[in-house]
């Protein structure tokens, strides 16, 4: 009698952790797809996709537009379309914002003019091409920094 007792414990602590996990997950939504993102806003301008991690919890990958192919004026169009599409702007500074749509999926956009590159909060931008624009996408299931405010 007692092994099955403790068998039973063994069984329900188990099925109690699962049940958490399965719960912890079941409220994130899924990640918008980075090349739906880019084909919805950027498509029309040429970006190149490059991602970074692509995982089913955590994906990250860059856009480059070059600058020519895409002027601020339309940028600010596509900034608008964001907005209006339920992503809220976390962050407009100098050349660099940063737009959430959940506390799990981001876009940041930079347009690099300096050698170095930082945020409001001064954090350094790494980026790649000064001639380009740098739209970073990411996605963690365990949540973003900014966009968790």
């Amino acid at each position: 009698m007692k092994i099955n007792f403790r068998l039973l414990l063994v069984i329900s602590f188990c099925l109690v952790a699962c049940g958490v996990n399965s719960k912890k997950t079941e409220n994130v939504p899924v990640m918008i797809d980075f090349k739906k993102i880019m084909t919805v806003y950027f498509g029309q301008y040429q970006p190149v996709f490059k991602p970074s991690i692509i995982r089913p919890n955590n994906s990250l990958a860059t856009l480059h537009i070059p600058k020519e192919n895409l002027s601020k004026i339309e940028m600010n169009e596509i900034r608008k379309k964001l907005k209006s599409d339920g992503w809220k702007e976390v962050e407009n500074y100098g050349n660099y914002s940063e737009y959430c749509i959940n506390k799990y999926q981001k876009i940041a956009i930079l347009f690099p003019e300096n050698e170095l590159e930082k945020s409001k909060d001064g954090e350094e931008i790494y980026y790649s091409d000064k001639n380009s624009w740098s739209i970073f996408l990411y996605y963690n299931d365990s949540g973003i920094d900014h966009c968790k405010a």
